[in-house]
């Protein structure tokens, strides 16, 4: 969130910005975390169809069911960075496995 505007973007261009307030900032961003995380990308899911998924929020006045939802939203990310470090870790152990050049691990890893 950056001077009060909480954006979605992607490949940094953003598609949808809001301007929440300080409380519900972390609440939205959870709920949009969880849309790109369980978001299934076909032919007909289009920038429309997320736009009005994005926008579908749900909103509570509930503090302790906010706050919950970005506590589970916190613990996701931290088990989605310790997944990213272990298949890291895996990757360099199995390039070592097979004795591959730098070359091999480029080709391996840009496809």
């Amino acid at each position: 969130m950056q001077d009060g505007e909480l954006s979605f973007l992607i490949d940094g261009a953003p598609v949808v910005s809001v301007f929440p307030d300080e409380a519900e900032a972390s609440f939205i961003a959870a709920q949009w975390r969880q849309t790109a995380r369980t978001a299934r990308v076909t032919e007909s899911f289009n920038a429309k169809k997320l736009l009005e998924t994005l926008l579908a929020l749900r909103t509570t006045d509930h503090a302790a069911l906010r706050d919950q939802v970005v506590s589970l939203d916190a613990d996701i990310q931290d088990l989605d960075a310790r997944i990213d470090t272990a298949e890291t870790e895996m990757n360099a152990l199995t390039y070592r496995l097979y004795n591959l050049s730098e070359a091999d691990i480029r080709l391996v890893e840009d496809t």
